[in-house]
């Protein structure tokens, strides 16, 4: 979360700084405008069910859907590495809806329960004014928000395999967010 104008002091971290696109590394400065930030979410999940990585994916951008629905943003982005959620939402979602939750060849949608509550709480969303995008990012390409979520992730693969199914979502405030701190997850901050 942020307020829209230049912080008063430093971030805290060395190599990037805060915009509304996310953390963009400080030679890009130029580029684009700086923000506030005011606190961050850090989270992952994990399942004893046996899933597919795309609907862990999906059940990633579902949780963060349903945290918007709860602090009700004026806007929000999703990153993500996903084509799957990527397209889920901005091209397939609508027409499975018109067709039923049917795919064209006429076999049902997969997840169809979970795409139904992320339309579901876009709709909200949208009906409060809040503007959203979702955006395609390349994974593996040193993106500094992919790389946490993909620490996160890993978190979420461990905590499944020893028998854990939970979501677990920390919010912090962002002054001292970056300083070292025992009492927060290893993965939670660089």
């Amino acid at each position: 979360t942020y307020k829209n104008e230049k912080p008063k002091k430093g971030t805290g971290n060395p190599s990037y700084f805060p915009s509304k696109l996310g953390y963009v590394q400080k030679t890009e400065k130029d580029k684009v405008a700086e923000i506030t930030p005011l606190g961050y979410f850090d989270g992952y999940g994990c399942t004893t069910n046996r899933s597919t990585n795309n609907h862990a994916e999906l059940l990633a951008a579902k949780t963060v859907i349903q945290k918007a629905t709860e602090i009700k943003p004026c806007s929000f982005l999703i990153r993500t590495d996903s084509e799957y959620v990527r397209r889920g939402i901005q091209e397939w979602s609508p027409t499975w809806a018109r067709n039923n939750w049917m795919k064209q060849d006429g076999t049902p949608v997969n997840n169809s329960a979970d795409w139904k509550n992320v339309l579901e709480n876009l709709e909200f969303l949208r009906s409060i004014g809040t503007k959203f995008k979702v955006e395609w990012i390349k994974g593996h390409s040193d993106h500094l928000g992919n790389n946490l979520a993909d620490k996160l992730a890993t978190v979420g693969v461990m905590s499944s395999t020893s028998g854990e199914n939970k979501i677990c979502i920390d919010f912090s405030q962002a002054e001292g967010y970056w300083k070292a701190d025992v009492a927060k997850h290893p993965f939670f901050s660089l």
